[in-house]
């Protein structure tokens, strides 16, 4: 599995798991929620990016 394909894993998963999690919580709480879990997956801080780089 290539970065690009794993990347594109992440983001269709990712999207799935916000549909769910904006149903479960609200808009508000879930942009924060996104920011800060985009800025965790910049900085390669969020668990699985890591793996993917190593």
């Amino acid at each position: 599995m290539s970065v690009g394909e794993a990347a594109g894993a992440g983001a269709a998963a990712g999207q799935q798991a916000s549909a769910q999690f904006m149903a479960v919580h609200g808009g508000k709480v879930f942009l924060i929620e996104l920011i800060v879990w985009l800025g965790l997956l910049i900085t390669g801080k969020y668990p699985w990016v890591s793996k993917i780089k190593n």
